[in-house]
């Protein structure tokens, strides 16, 4: 019942959020989610024994945030006509920051008592900006674009991911028979990852194929400017949500190895009946980034058309 009342709470506000909540707002509740997210992830780092630097990763992730996003209102306060869907690129200064302050994380792990696991702490404080932060970061450049874009590819990553874990469970539960990885997750099997396909296939090409009018520009777009991935709209959903679900399903797993090598079955209790927050974004922390690079790949043949 608690998963069921969590799930009914959280999904129309996830939902307002996404086509109707302001930006700022938006970006308020992602980033405290993130931190949210990140603070599981180092409480998991500690049952391993290790001493990791949360403090050090928020401040970095905090910052690389803000950078990303005045990099975006400086574009936005330009002469570029263009600047809202420019604005798919914002990831990218965050991942300059990221890479810029892994020497302060190693540096860190030199001035540590314990060397024997200071590297460790040290690589493992610094892999929450791009394992956890970058994949928020992303959801909220594509909240940014215009003509609707940000919230059908907002929507298409949560009908993937949800379709999938629907799928997965209730084929795993009534033919699942061959186990997919039984010492990370005992209970995922080879039927349930083949389900899983099937639900975001479903699921995510009944939204790519027949999402509201509002947003069918969007959809003349891919059929303009998609040709490395084919002509159909049906072809580039199947390569999309194969790419994105396998993400997804890939991001599952790595979660549940670092709670299994933690000993623990839940990352956290922040929901009541769901578990932790990691626990229900594992999935979406890989398929976001995917879906990302293929709009900026999308959009970014789109500018480039535009401008010839």
């Amino acid at each position: 019942m608690k998963r069921v009342i969590t799930a009914v709470v959280l999904i129309p506000l996830v939902l307002w959020m996404v086509f109707q909540g302001p930006l700022w707002l938006f970006i308020a509740i992602v980033t405290m989610f993130m931190l949210l997210t990140q603070y599981e992830y180092f409480q998991l780092l500690k049952s391993y024994g290790l001493e990791p630097w949360p403090i050090t990763s928020a401040v970095v992730t905090v910052a690389g945030f803000f950078i990303s996003l005045y990099g975006f209102i400086t574009l936005q306060s330009s002469n570029i006509d263009l600047y809202k869907d420019i604005a798919v690129i914002s990831p990218i200064p965050f991942l300059l920051v990221s890479f810029s302050s892994l020497p302060v994380f190693l540096i860190m792990a030199m001035r540590s008592d314990d060397l024997s696991k200071a590297l460790q702490s040290g690589a493992l404080s610094w892999l929450a900006l791009p394992y956890i932060a970058l994949p928020y970061l992303c959801l909220i450049s594509l909240k940014m674009l215009s003509h609707s874009m940000g919230a059908f590819w907002i929507t298409y990553i949560l009908l993937v991911v949800w379709g999938g874990d629907i799928f997965a469970m209730y084929t795993g539960k009534l033919i699942g028979r061959n186990k997919l990885a039984p010492r990370i997750s005992p209970g995922k099997t080879w039927e349930g990852t083949i389900g899983s396909v099937i639900g975001s296939l479903l699921f995510g090409g009944a939204w790519f194929l027949y999402a509201p009018e509002k947003i069918a520009l969007l959809k003349d777009v891919i059929r303009h400017n998609s040709h490395f991935m084919g002509k159909e709209l049906w072809v580039i959903c199947l390569v999309l949500t194969v790419l994105t679900n396998c993400a997804a399903q890939f991001g599952d797993l790595v979660e549940s190895m670092i709670k299994r090598g933690a000993g623990v079955k839940d990352s956290g209790s922040m929901l009541p009946g769901h578990g932790g927050m990691l626990d229900r974004v594992d999935a979406m922390l890989y398929a976001a980034p995917v879906a990302w690079v293929y709009v900026l790949l999308v959009l970014g043949s789109e500018l480039l058309n535009r401008s010839v």
